[in-house]
């Protein structure tokens, strides 16, 4: 690997200021092995690929909680109604299939 004459790498220090936080929260990250960090002898150097691509992961892992409850909230209210559609039809929810309820999903959807 050549190094360029701009390669730069970030030490814990610098790590905490640029993201606002206490020095300690990124050392624990590197000990943890969340945050990749090169050890140079008693000092550790993060490289700011390494960074970034631990924050778009702490992001879309955040993103896809918040997304999956969404999801979650959706899919029951549509399974509530759903179960109310068949009970207004005369049908009993618990005792169906799945391919007797999918049937008549799909004949409702034709109409």
């Amino acid at each position: 690997m050549a190094l360029s004459a701009t390669f730069r790498t970030l030490t814990p220090q610098e790590v905490a200021e640029s993201l606002q936080i206490g020095v300690r929260q990124v050392y624990k990250w590197i000990q943890d092995g969340d945050l990749p960090a090169v050890r140079l002898g008693r000092v550790y150097r993060v490289q700011p690929d390494d960074l970034q691509r631990f924050l778009l992961e702490r992001k879309t892992a955040r993103r896809s909680r918040v997304w999956q409850g969404r999801f979650d909230r959706a899919l029951g209210q549509s399974q509530a109604a759903f179960r109310r559609y068949l009970e207004a039809q005369g049908m009993q929810p618990g005792e169906m299939t799945d391919e007797q309820a999918e049937q008549v999903l799909h004949d409702a959807s034709r109409r």
